[in-house]
């Protein structure tokens, strides 16, 4: 009987399918159904190692139970348990396998219906792994507390809690494997959004300084205009004081002229008293025109007094336009930093971005050798079929000569163990039946 190998593999190959989340949507329909093989391969020999183990049972029962059969008895009901914690822990990767080939053959019905058989095929198989485990277990406690008392089953138990330690131990790195896969695609998106925002940020100061240029630009304009218009209100100021020198000449001129006639009407009073009646008219008028003049004078230098004004406040303006020009120079300087210092953080972060790619595609790449290795051990496991074939055969002829024991063996028991062996005598027929529509598949 050939002894199958340490669970090891199978953990292996189990993380193996784990590792890689992201080849697994992009395998050919050929890598499916070699993933199908290798399931139906594995759950032969699984089958093969209990039927072995139940042969042996049996010939123990015939011969009294001897110590190095017991031995070997504990080694196959230990491997049996390794042997059905496997098969829980692939059933999943059979369901996705199962699914993915679902989605990629949706138009091929034959397939999807022979994947259909085999699950449910092995569905099967796993609960008459169960139960063959637990009638292993009942039939070992009951022969070694016959022969040898509590060392064995205590020993056996303790194999057990060691394997679901084991599985559990398993169970903890493949999780740890995930967290640690959705850390590192946690960290890439968030590189991602930092860079969108830089360049978000970055378009956004531009659209700013743009703005800000037009706003420059538009101020220059405007201060332009004003000092066009200031120059006119400067020629006109000029103008408007060589008026007043003229009209304050004119006035000056009119006094004198005033003072004159005032004069030699005083000196020719005595003389021309009765022209003087005929001149008051006269005089009258003049003062009349010499008030206008006055009241027209007072009028300009008000206007020259609000025209004063209104330049002052230009230049205030003025003033106060430039000191924002400058305060807006600052912001965009401050701007055009923090810019150039967001930028060196984005290439900092892209560079350590690409660090990662590296580092993933360097795994990958052993992830790639490792398939190619596991193709290696499906050759020799598809040799070894074989070769279970052919045991098979051989199998077949003991289990005659089984029953012939098993029939003899009825007679001598009590009705308690009849029945037992009734039931291990239904399992024994279910197991070579699953044994033949494997093969026939």
């Amino acid at each position: 009987m050939e002894k199958p190998r340490n669970d090891g593999s199978h953990s292996e190959e189990f993380f193996s399918h784990l590792r890689s989340p992201s080849e697994k949507e992009h395998l050919s329909r050929h890598t499916s159904e070699s993933r199908l093989s290798w399931y139906s391969h594995h759950y032969e020999r699984n089958s093969n190692i209990l039927i072995s183990g139940f042969h042996l049972l049996s010939t123990i029962l015939d011969q009294d139970i001897r110590n190095d059969e017991k031995i070997e008895l504990g080694a196959t009901l230990k491997e049996a348990e390794l042997a059905t914690c496997s098969i829980e822990l692939l059933l999943p990767l059979f369901k996705n396998a199962i699914e993915e080939m679902s989605f990629e053959n949706a138009n091929l019905s034959v397939s999807s219906l022979k994947i259909s058989k085999q699950r449910e095929i092995l569905t099967k198989e796993l609960d008459t792994f169960k139960r063959v485990k637990l009638a292993l277990e009942h039939l070992l406690r009951k022969t070694n507390y016959k022969q040898t008392g509590d060392n064995l089953p205590s020993m056996l138990l303790q194999n057990l809690t060691d394997n679901e330690s084991e599985n559990i131990n398993l169970k903890k790195k493949v999780l740890e494997k995930e967290a640690y896969i959705q850390e590192l695609s946690c960290l890439f998106q968030n590189e991602k959004e930092n860079t969108l925002k830089a360049n978000r940020l970055s378009q956004a100061v531009k659209l700013v300084h743009e703005r800000l240029q037009l706003q420059i630009h538009k101020r220059e304009a405007e201060n332009d205009k004003l000092k066009e218009y200031m120059k006119d209100l400067e020629i006109k100021i000029a103008k408007w004081n060589l008026q007043l020198k003229t009209n304050k000449d004119e006035t000056t001129a009119v006094k004198e002229a005033s003072r004159q006639t005032t004069i030699a009407l005083k000196k020719a009073s005595k003389i021309y008293k009765q022209r003087l009646n005929h001149f008051t008219g006269d005089i009258e008028h003049l003062t009349s025109q010499i008030r206008d003049q006055e009241a027209k004078l007072s009028e300009m230098v008000s206007a020259s007094n609000a025209w004063k004004n209104h330049y002052e406040k230009i230049v205030i303006e003025k003033t106060e336009l430039e000191v924002q020009i400058e305060t807006m120079k600052k912001q965009i300087t401050n701007l055009l930093e923090d810019l150039k210092k967001m930028e060196v953080h984005g290439k900092n972060s892209c560079e350590d971005i690409l660090r990662k790619l590296h580092s993933m595609e360097h795994e990958s790449e052993t992830l790639s050798l490792e398939n190619k290795e596991l193709k290696g051990t499906l050759a020799a496991l598809e040799d070894k079929v074989v070769s279970v074939e052919e045991e098979l055969l051989e199998l077949q002829e003991l289990e005659n000569q089984q029953k012939t024991l098993i029939e003899v063996y009825k007679t001598q028991v009590t009705t308690s163990s009849s029945f037992k062996f009734v039931k291990i005598g239904r399992q024994f027929r279910t197991l070579y039946f699953i044994c033949d529509l494997n093969k026939q598949k």
